[in-house]
């Protein structure tokens, strides 16, 4: 009502942006329908309740307790977080860079940094290589495509202007966390000085140094607006990196990731962005039209794919993702084939293959790239999680992003040798990128 407005405009004192991009519009008109037919009450008692909920690890126990109780009946949990993980989990939420230089100087070293933007280099090259063989889209967007993906800037590790003590006191200047205060209040604090530095960004240019992750984070991510990729120093760790490993294996766990992201700049989504970040179409008509026709292939094949009770993966929401999986293992597939290639043995000569694990001398390098790409999707999810997870999470459950895109893959059936027609060489694969 008016005086909820009144109050979010007191607490803001901001002058409103010219222009906003609203990333959902088709949810926003939804959701200014289902507002108009919800009682006030209701509105304001989910509003209470969200509130509390996002708070309740910070609140005395018998807020946890009724928190957790929810958690049970919608996740399957079955035993309450321990403190100290709700206390790394604060600390991580309010010192996040500060905490993350910690974790670099521990777990992160320069050859590690050097290697991946080595890996990083490759991939993009195998994916400008695969652009000849993309026989939807025409020689002028090939062309296009290829400044863009030269274009991408890769922020790995750890942001260089946080790096040093001097760098985080004057990043955190603003931040008023002292050992008199409580926890509560300290944590409010970090909640302001979070949503200060967004309000801060209003119609300033956008800051490409800027990270949305913190170096800890076992993620990656694409950002169209800044066509960056960005791989934190947590994901460039055991079992999706390590400097111990055969390169096989690195390309088979943080090459397929790193692939996985740079083919997000040209999925049903990224592919609207053109090379400087400008939400500007770049394809004809035509070339979109067949990239529709290519990207239902996976759709379909993803949405076949059956979970229990007759759950099956949504391939619609899945869509970016399965392309990502996709593009993302040809092309690190390719990108370790061409480290080998120019690999020289102690006669100088190129293409020196890696040698056999230990204890397992039928298992080709080749064959461990893949079996390294299954790997770093193990998981054992309770039933509640993954219905869940179907419903809401736009990436496809872990055993179907191995099965879908290994099945896709022609590399995979050479190496294992599988034979045509079967489930996992099907004569009818999709590719889009």
């Amino acid at each position: 009502g008016s005086e909820e407005k009144g109050n979010l405009r007191s607490e803001c004192k901001r002058t409103p942006p010219k222009e906003v991009l609203a990333s959902s519009p088709a949810y926003l008109k939804d959701l200014d329908a289902l507002l108009q037919t919800t009682p006030a009450s209701t509105i304001r008692s989910y509003l209470q309740w969200r509130i509390l909920s996002s708070f309740s690890s910070y609140l005395p126990s018998k807020y946890t307790a009724a928190n957790f109780n929810f958690q049970k009946k919608v996740y399957g949990l079955q035993t309450q977080k321990p403190r100290w993980k709700t206390c790394v989990s604060g600390t991580s939420s309010s010192l996040g860079f500060a905490l993350g230089q910690l974790f670099v100087d521990e777990t992160f070293s320069k050859e590690s940094r050097d290697t991946a933007e080595e890996m990083i280099q490759d991939i993009i090259t195998a994916f400008e290589s695969n652009l000849a063989t993309v026989e939807w889209m025409d020689d002028d967007t090939k062309n296009k495509a290829k400044e863009k993906a030269d274009a991408i800037l890769h922020k790995i590790g750890y942001p260089d202007n946080l790096s040093t003590a001097d760098q985080l006191n004057a990043y955190y200047a603003n931040l008023p966390v002292t050992e008199t205060s409580s926890y509560m209040e300290n944590i409010f604090s970090s909640i302001n000085f979070d949503v200060q530095a967004n309000l801060d960004k209003l119609d300033k240019a956008v800051d490409k140094k800027e990270w949305d992750m913190i170096p800890p984070t076992v993620n990656a991510y694409y950002n169209p607006p800044n066509n960056e990729i960005v791989f934190p120093a947590g994901i460039l760790q055991s079992p999706f990196y390590d400097g111990s490993f055969l390169r096989a294996s690195n390309y088979g766990g943080m090459g397929v990731v790193m692939g996985h992201e740079l083919t997000h700049g040209f999925d049903d989504e990224g592919s609207q962005y053109d090379k400087d970040g400008n939400l500007i179409p770049w394809w004809p008509e035509d070339v979109s039209a067949k990239f529709k026709e290519k990207t239902k292939c996976i759709a379909d094949e993803y949405s076949a794919f059956q979970i229990v009770d007759g759950d099956h993966v949504n391939g619609n929401l899945t869509l970016g993702e399965n392309i990502a999986d996709n593009g993302g293992l040809r092309e690190s597939f390719q990108a370790y084939r061409s480290w080998v290639n120019r690999s020289e043995d102690q006669g100088g000569n190129g293409g020196k293959e890696e040698p056999h694990l230990p204890g397992l001398p039928n298992l080709t390098p080749n064959q461990l790239f893949f079996l390294s790409f299954a790997t770093v999707w193990c998981g054992n999810t309770r039933a509640e999680e993954e219905h869940r997870r179907i419903l809401t999470d736009p990436h496809s459950p872990g055993r179907f992003r191995v099965i879908g895109t290994l099945s896709n893959s022609e590399d995979f059936a050479r190496e294992f040798n599988c034979e045509r027609g079967t489930k996992m060489n099907p004569e009818n694969k999709c590719r889009v990128w």
